[in-house]
């Protein structure tokens, strides 16, 4: 078992759910039965790939708000939004650099977890054609 293994197996045990990752690196995590969260491991960091929607809508003002959340996300050091074409998703994706321990890890979930939930609500918003202010969206609490 190598050093990442046996961390994200301590950080299961943190949140008491059994936590691997897979052949490729990759771990899946479901929180909250909404907030999808796939965790991969490199050399130097951790990367967290969090599902925002399927089939992004292709109106101009979903676009623009959603370039605007990235803006807000890439000031505050907090990741990114990106676009997934194999997938056909729009992705939040931020990092950490390697952990040190489950505690490290579990405080940057709790952060990650705010900001998630903040960004998938403003993009369900813009799903369903209703406007939001970008302004109104608090991204203080999550991120990196």
């Amino acid at each position: 078992m190598n050093a990442h293994d046996q961390l994200l197996a301590q950080f299961g045990q943190a949140l008491g759910l059994p936590l691997v990752f897979d052949a490729n690196g990759q771990c899946l995590l479901m929180l909250d039965e909404k907030l999808m969260i796939s965790i991969r491991y490199g050399d130097v960091q951790w990367t967290f790939y969090c599902m925002l929607a399927q089939q992004p809508l292709a109106e101009k003002h979903y676009w623009q708000a959603c370039l605007q959340l990235n803006l807000q996300l890439a000031e505050q050091g907090k990741g990114c939004i990106c676009y997934e074409p194999q997938a056909d998703a729009l992705l939040y994706l931020t990092f950490i650099p390697m952990p040190a321990s489950a505690l490290q890890l579990r405080e940057f979930l709790g952060d990650l977890a705010d900001t998630y939930q903040a960004l998938l609500s403003h993009v369900e918003t813009e799903m369903t054609g209703q406007t939001s202010s970008i302004n109104t969206i608090n991204l203080s609490a999550g991120g990196q």
